[in-house]
């Protein structure tokens, strides 16, 4: 009846006036609202300022990086082995011995280390005063065609890991063609008047050339057999137990 219907609408209306927000709840919701709106602007600005010092430390780091790497280099750049020396019971004096009597020589050593000896013959790691005496080594090493004594540079373990790559290399390559002159001189190979080294990503390149390219260009098709993927080589060279 007309009375029972009045009633579910009054009801109705009672309901939904009793869910209106007062005007101090929506105060209160504007102040909560605001509150949260700080916090999430702090939050936005925390995250900046650690992003920033995190892109901070990375940039720290590899500076840090460089600069031992420097230290590294500069060190190697006076360190020196010598293979076949005659043996002393002083490694510091067999180096004198063939800087002196041999190379024509005065060097200043700074410490010198037995790492090697059989038959006779030792193996010493020297370094020196200062590159000077290294390079003063390195331009008279002629003299020592008709001796037993080598020298080489004292490579970083990266640096010698890219040495023995290139020697693995070099075999490979001489296998399929000795039409060109092949050398490998640290961390670098020569094939005649080109330097192949590798990127920092392990590709080899020649200059600013792809080297896979370059070597084709000297070698043909047949180059394209040899796998010169860095990783894959140093599977080969140092291949797990």
């Amino acid at each position: 009846d007309l009375m029972s219907v009045i009633k579910e609408i009054k009801d109705s209306l009672v309901e939904k006036i009793e869910n209106l927000a007062t005007k101090s709840d929506i105060a209160d919701i504007k102040h909560e609202i605001g509150v949260v709106s700080n916090e999430v602007e702090a939050l936005r600005f925390e995250n900046k300022q650690l992003k920033e010092e995190v892109e901070k430390l990375k940039r720290d780091k590899e500076v840090d990086r460089k600069n031992l790497m420097w230290l590294e280099h500069q060190t190697c750049n006076k360190k020196l082995i010598f293979k076949g020396l005659p043996k002393e019971n002083s490694p510091r004096n067999a180096i004198i011995k063939a800087c002196k009597d041999i190379l024509k020589i005065e060097t200043s050593i700074s410490s010198a280390q037995k790492v090697f000896e059989r038959n006779g013959k030792m193996s010493v790691a020297a370094e020196f005063e200062s590159t000077a005496d290294v390079a003063k080594i390195f331009q008279n090493t002629k003299k020592l065609t008709g001796t037993a004594i080598q020298i080489e540079r004292d490579l970083m373990p990266l640096k010698q890991e890219k040495k023995k790559i290139f020697l693995h290399l070099k075999k490979k390559i001489l296998n399929i063609s000795r039409n060109h002159k092949v050398m490998v001189r640290d961390d670098r190979m020569k094939i005649e008047d080109k330097w192949f080294s590798w990127s920092e990503d392990n590709l080899m390149v020649c200059g600013k050339e792809n080297g896979a390219k370059v070597l084709e260009d000297l070698y043909g098709e047949e180059v394209k057999s040899l796998d010169l993927n860095y990783e894959n080589i140093l599977k080969i060279i140092y291949p797990k137990n």
